[in-house]
């Protein structure tokens, strides 16, 4: 347990080169914690970003390693991010996964996913998921269901 609070603290004091390294090496909980708090820098996110494929979340990935193949990163993770975000692109084109992209004018609006809610997801989750989404460049989003 100290540990993990140890690994969350000091990747949320710096996002230096060596500790993003070694988030990539765990892979953990307490890891993809720390990088969240973190996404609006770019090594960070693409560090997120590599975390989630080797926990084989492949959605999440994709996210989060967008843009990363062109993002200026450190030496120390950079191979790790080129070599991740081409496995993702390539098994989420031979998955069943969709992709949905959903873009408002004027930016900002809310957009109920009723298919979703009607599915039986767990919507509650999923909003959850998608509000802690906003990333440079792209607003927030805001879920609701009716």
């Amino acid at each position: 347990m100290k540990l993990s609070i140890l690994a969350v603290l000091a990747l949320t004091a710096s996002a230096d080169a060596g500790t993003l390294a070694d988030a990539i090496a765990r892979h953990d909980a307490a890891a993809v914690k720390a990088l969240r708090a973190q996404v609006t820098d770019p090594a960070s996110r693409c560090t997120l970003g590599v975390v989630y494929a080797r926990r084989s979340d492949l959605p999440r990935a994709a996210l989060y390693l967008a843009g990363c193949g062109d993002a200026d990163l450190p030496a120390e993770i950079s191979a790790d991010v080129a070599r991740t975000v081409s496995e993702v692109r390539a098994k989420l084109e031979a998955s069943q996964l969709s992709k949905i992209e959903i873009a408002t004018k004027p930016e900002g609006m809310q957009v109920e996913l009723l298919t979703l809610a009607k599915s039986g997801a767990d919507f509650p989750e999923m909003c959850r998921y998608m509000d802690g989404a906003s990333l440079p460049g792209r607003s927030a989003s805001s879920c609701s269901v009716c």
